[in-house]
């Protein structure tokens, strides 16, 4: 009877151990194979940290997931959804409650300092040190503005702007060795959608750094297609 009782325990013990665990955690992205993955908590995938060789990262996967430094053109678009939208809209004689429609067919073409702008401006502003070249509907225009933030003092960090599978990549690398990152947001429902962001305070190697982020691919999951 005793050995009948022993071989029971054996038998569950085994199968618990040889039986696979059906639903295994696997982090939101790929990187890497030299980078190793670890969350904050067991199959957590919103925070954790990467270890690539001597560099370590953090890792968010949410709707506000940091931005790392904004660009310019990131900038002045944020400021072009919450107020510039009605004032451009309004000097090209389009009623500004159909700025919903349009806005994010306005593209950003590039941004430089007043000072060093030729050309006609969409509308005269004195107080406005940068302008910024919007095309719409095939045609250009050049909307000044004001900004609290020097176009040479951006120039610190080298961006990496591109679109990947589906996504906005951002990757930031500092030319002095401090914050550097990585940000992919989809694009079609940006604004709601899960953001994956990847950073660091400091870096050693700004090469290896470089490299490590551009192997970073989104893994697609079923509840994420939408």
């Amino acid at each position: 009877m005793r050995s009948a009782f022993f071989l029971i325990i054996f038998y569950t013990t085994a199968c618990s151990i040889l039986r696979p665990d059906k639903n295994p955690w696997n982090p939101p992205f790929t990187i890497d194979k030299v980078c190793e993955i670890h969350p904050d908590e067991k199959k957590d995938t919103i925070r954790g940290t990467i270890q690539c060789d001597g560099d370590k990262f953090s890792y968010e996967y949410h709707e506000n997931s940091y931005q790392g430094p904004l660009t310019a053109s990131e900038k002045f678009r944020y400021a072009f959804i919450g107020n510039y939208h009605n004032k451009f809209f309004d000097q090209i004689y389009i009623d500004t409650k159909l700025s919903a429609k349009y806005m994010d067919s306005v593209e950003i073409l590039a941004i430089v300092q007043k000072s060093q702008f030729r050309g006609t401006y969409l509308f005269e502003c004195k107080a406005c040190n940068q302008v910024a070249t919007l095309r719409f509907r095939k045609k250009e225009y050049n909307f000044p503005f004001f900004s609290d933030q020097a176009l040479d003092k951006v120039l610190e960090t080298s961006f990496y702007l591109d679109t990947i599978d589906g996504y906005y990549r951002k990757i930031y690398i500092s030319k002095t060795g401090k914050e550097s990152g990585l940000l992919l947001e989809k694009l079609v429902g940006r604004r709601s959608a899960k953001k994956l962001a990847i950073h660091s305070a400091t870096i050693k190697d700004l090469e290896n750094t470089l490299y490590y982020l551009k192997s970073v691919r989104i893994r697609h999951h079923d509840k994420d297609k939408k």
